[in-house]
């Protein structure tokens, strides 16, 4: 069966899984699994990355509206963003089998439907940054990450992710560029 990528997109910021494996011997070894003649890590082949979107995608939705009613009831005195992070700890508390990445994914989806602030805590890492400009810009992202940005107040973006605050507006400028919003 013959499938076009485009049957398995996925947003660019969805993180990759990290499955770890054991493989026996004393040569080092890397655990990769084959689809349509090319090669990748466990967990990470385009129908994989899209069942796990869908599922990601899918969890987003009802805490948007799970969020949306509690901060109108019993949490209506919350900030937005401890709302959040709240949802996120007991997801991740859950088992249901959720990795760190996917759980922050979904909440900053969230977040960004509800028009709430992203909480610290689940805030990509400037490593994420680093492969989200990767994927959104393409093979221009090194120069973009290690120059000034007009569109971040003439600072590089690979100075500015090393603090909250700075993790926040390169992760919101690749957002809107992703998205068409910004350019």
């Amino acid at each position: 069966m013959n499938t076009s990528d485009d049957e398995f997109d996925v947003p660019a910021d969805f993180p990759q899984r990290s499955i770890g494996s054991g493989l026996a011997g004393a040569q080092p070894k890397l655990s990769v699994t084959k689809f349509q003649g090319r090669f990748y890590m466990l967990g990470n082949t385009p129908p994989e990355r899209h069942a796990r979107y869908h599922w990601c995608r899918d969890l987003a939705e009802q805490f948007v509206e799970a969020a949306r009613t509690t901060r109108k009831g019993k949490r209506k005195d919350m900030h937005e963003a401890d709302i959040l992070l709240q949802y996120h700890d007991r997801v991740l508390a859950a088992g249901w089998g959720l990795e760190k990445a996917e759980a922050g994914w979904i909440f900053r989806h969230v977040a960004v439907v509800l028009n709430w602030p992203v909480p610290e805590a689940i805030l990509p890492s400037t490593q994420e940054l680093r492969t989200l400009a990767k994927d959104v810009l393409g093979p221009h992202h090194e120069a973009w990450w290690d120059a000034p940005s007009v569109w971040l107040d003439h600072q590089r973006p690979c100075e500015l992710a090393q603090t909250v605050a700075g993790r926040r507006q390169v992760w919101e400028y690749l957002k809107r560029v992703e998205t068409g919003t910004y350019t």
